[in-house]
């Protein structure tokens, strides 16, 4: 996965993403997961959403989320470098979505609806 950023306010019609960084130290697929789900499996440690708060970057993957603390005087870019902390979130169908709460205390996830169809649950997770 590779992280890039956009200005909020550009000052041409043409911008050009910069490359933030990669997020090498994600956790890879562990051999159980291939095992038990040759197919889903490999996609478990995908991203599929990302918030900032400040200094603190929420990567959300299939199966958990991982925090990233800038410190002071870093860039993202050394920040993404380093090893995340994880965050183990409960079995969620098809996790694609997850935000930081205004009061930055609580990780708020949504996933897909199963075949597309029906309500999916919001998820809080204290952080």
């Amino acid at each position: 996965a590779e992280l890039f950023s956009l200005p909020l306010h550009p000052e041409a019609a043409h911008v050009v993403a910069r490359f933030e960084g990669s997020l090498d130290l994600l956790p890879q697929p562990s051999q159980r997961d291939l095992r038990e789900d040759p197919w889903y499996g490999r996609y478990r440690s995908t991203p599929t959403a990302l918030d900032i708060q400040e200094r603190t970057a929420i990567v959300v993957t299939y199966r958990d989320a991982y925090r990233y603390q800038r410190k002071r005087r870093s860039t993202w870019r050394e920040t993404f470098a380093g090893k995340p902390e994880r965050i183990a979130l409960p079995e969620i169908h098809g996790l694609e979505s997850g935000a930081i709460s205004s009061d930055g205390e609580r990780l708020v996830l949504v996933g897909e609806r199963e075949d597309g169809v029906g309500r999916m649950g919001i998820y809080e997770v204290k952080l």
